[in-house]
C-alpha cells in the first residue's frame, strides 16, 4: 500500500509546530521527502519516484518503508536548520540504522538467494 503525501505533510507540520499550508514548510518538506526517497533508492535499492507536489501518494510499501521515510524526513527537516525539534536529537544515527535495516530486509525478501553453493535461504 502506498503512503499519502498529504497525511505525511500534516503529521510533520504538527510535529514541527508549523502550518501545513506554509509555503516555506511545504517546500522544505518536499526537499526532505525527495532526499529520503533518494536515500531509499540509492542505499536500499527500492525504485522510487521524486515528488513535485504535496498531493498524491508515494508508491512504496507502507509497512516496510513508512518508518524509515518518516525518520528521514525528520532528519532532513532538522538538518536544514529551519525547523527543529529538541526531542529529535540523535535522529541522524537512528535514521542511518533504519536505512541499514531496510536494506537487509530488502535483500532478504527481494534479491535472489542462490549463490555458488545453491539456495541460501
Amino acid at each position: 500500500m502506498s503512503i499519502s503525501v498529504s497525511d505525511l505533510l500534516e503529521a510533520k507540520a504538527r510535529k514541527f509546530g508549523t502550518s501545513k499550508t506554509s509555503t516555506q514548510f511545504q517546500a522544505q518538506f518536499l526537499d526532505a521527502v525527495n532526499n529520503t526517497l533518494d536515500d531509499i533508492e540509492n542505499l536500499v535499492g527500492v525504485a522510487t519516484t521524486r515528488l513535485t507536489s504535496t498531493s498524491g501518494s508515494i508508491d512504496i510499501d507502507q509497512q516496510r518503508y513508512s518508518v524509515v521515510l518518516s525518520m528521514g524526513i525528520d532528519f532532513y527537516l532538522q538538518d536544514s536548520g529551519e525547523f527543529a525539534v529538541k526531542s529529535l536529537e540523535g535522529v541522524d544515527a537512528r535514521y542511518r540504522d533504519k536505512l541499514k535495516t531496510a536494506r537487509m530486509n530488502y535483500e532478504q525478501n527481494e534479491l535472489d538467494q542462490h549463490g555458488k553453493l545453491g539456495d541460501l535461504t
